[in-house]
């Protein structure tokens, strides 16, 4: 069973995540627990990329990596569909506008990635900025998370054999640089959080190394 991805709610009473439990391969559902592991639930069959509603009632996915982004109630129901466009991730909602990624795959299948905002969450989309390939490692899922202002959205990406966290301005779709690990080798993957004041950023950090190593005696001589 695969686990991934957990959010916690806004007023911190249920985290969801996306899980493989009940399924095969890598085929995920929508589910929510409470902090102390009770309260286990599957709220959506299929889904990738879960975002909570600002009011902690509704929970936005992306259906597959690339399908239609819904929206479902935290106590369960029947889905709203909110867009039909192939969505790989959903970031978040700030007010009446609705974050997400699309993939714009190159020709030779490396994805590229399209942060877009929808305002209001079902109306015309618009492009913020669209993150090279090369800037998109095969380990690296690319799953932004929104400040709690809404003006910022944080996101690892890797130069070379380097990963950093950047943030993209939600008003004009600059970048800037907020870490920098020079030329270490570091891995950050997946989603990074803000803290709730907006002030940090929390990200797991792993450094790479490597060795040359000479093995002697392995093959017998003739």
């Amino acid at each position: 069973m695969t686990v991934g991805v957990p959010v916690w709610s806004p007023d911190g009473s249920s985290i969801a995540f996306v899980s493989s439990k009940g399924r095969t391969g890598y085929e995920f559902g929508v589910w929510i627990v409470d902090p102390d592991g009770r309260n286990l639930r599957n709220i959506a069959k299929h889904g990738l990329g879960v975002a909570w509603s600002p009011d902690g009632r509704w929970l936005y996915y992306a259906e597959t990596s690339a399908g239609v982004l819904d929206r479902v109630r935290v106590t369960g129901g029947a889905p709203v569909r909110v867009r039909n466009e192939p969505t790989r991730n959903v970031i978040g909602v700030h007010g009446t506008t609705l974050y997400y990624t699309v993939e714009r795959a190159l020709l030779d299948g490396r994805p590229q990635i399209e942060i877009r905002a929808a305002t209001p969450e079902s109306g015309p989309s618009r492009a913020l900025a669209l993150i090279a390939a090369s800037r998109i490692p095969g380990w690296q899922i690319v799953n932004p998370s929104i400040s709690p202002d809404g003006e910022w959205l944080a996101i690892p990406l890797t130069d070379g054999y380097t990963t950093n966290i950047w943030a993209l301005s939600t008003r004009n779709g600059t970048w800037r640089q907020v870490t920098d690990f020079g030329d270490r080798a570091t891995f950050i993957a997946r989603r990074v959080s803000w803290s709730s004041d907006g002030r940090a950023i929390l990200a797991a950090v792993g450094d790479g190394d490597a060795d040359i190593v000479l093995f002697e005696g392995l093959l017998a001589r003739r």
